[in-house]
């Protein structure tokens, strides 16, 4: 079955590649970092300095930025969800670019924006208080596992937030293997990516091209790959699935 669900989940990527590479515009935002003194990426993150206090105007850019980013993404993870599960449940419905925003996008924004914010907040408290930062690690980690599917309860059953974040939770408890499969492959992708990142850094000293290949290749094929593939095992645990994509 898994190999089954990866090739099946490459061929919707194939098939909604031009979707996938607007993904890559997201790299923009990453442009406005070095203008903030205590944000920066590197590694595929994005990372930001509790200790340094910047000015208002400062802080007022850095949000604005993390909100258009968390904007620009949401809009592309619905219409990329949308577009899969209209394949593969074989529904036949069109949407209009404000009915995406009405109905899905916003919902699914300001999601990231909570999820973004418990994140914050978290880190924050962990540096301020010199917590133990592996503790902190794992909580995070147990967070973002229990809210790995609620885009896509969002998105394909249309839940209330309670309720997606209840589905996301008993289908990543239900569904090990699936949930297993979609952490082992992310890593083991972002790993390889990150090992490239670093051999192009060491052939371009001073030049840190090889962040800017990682951001963008995980922009435009990991990330939505993984989603992919995530909606995928979704529709196809719920019976979501009509015609031959359906894996027994």
């Amino acid at each position: 079955m898994n190999t089954k669900l990866l090739s099946g989940s490459y061929r919707l990527y194939k098939e909604n590649f031009k979707v996938a590479l607007l993904f890559s515009v997201l790299i923009i935002f990453a442009a406005f970092l070095p203008y903030f003194f205590n944000m920066t990426f590197s590694s595929a993150a994005i990372f930001w300095n509790y200790f340094i206090i910047s000015d208002p105007f400062i802080l007022i850019g850095e949000l604005i930025t993390i909100l258009l980013f968390l904007f620009a993404y949401s809009f592309l993870l619905c219409l990329l969800v949308l577009l899969v599960e209209r394949e593969l449940g074989y529904f036949n419905f069109e949407f209009s670019f404000y009915n995406l925003i009405d109905a899905f996008v916003k919902r699914v924004f300001m999601f990231f924006v909570a999820y973004t914010l418990l994140i914050a907040i978290i880190g924050y408290a962990a540096v301020s208080f010199s917590l133990d930062m592996t503790l902190a690690t794992i909580f995070i980690f147990i967070i973002s596992l229990a809210v790995l599917f609620v885009p896509q309860a969002l998105i394909i059953e249309k839940r209330k937030y309670a309720h997606a974040l209840e589905d996301s939770i008993k289908f990543t408890l239900r569904n090990p293997k699936f949930t297993l499969l979609i952490l082992v492959v992310g890593s083991l992708v972002l790993a390889l990516i990150l090992l490239i990142e670093y051999l192009i850094d060491l052939a371009t000293p001073e030049m840190f091209l090889g962040r800017f290949f990682s951001f963008l290749f995980i922009s435009f094929f990991l990330v939505p790959f993984m989603e992919i593939l995530k909606t995928y095992s979704y529709m196809l645990k719920f019976n979501l699935i009509h015609g031959p994509e359906r894996i027994e």
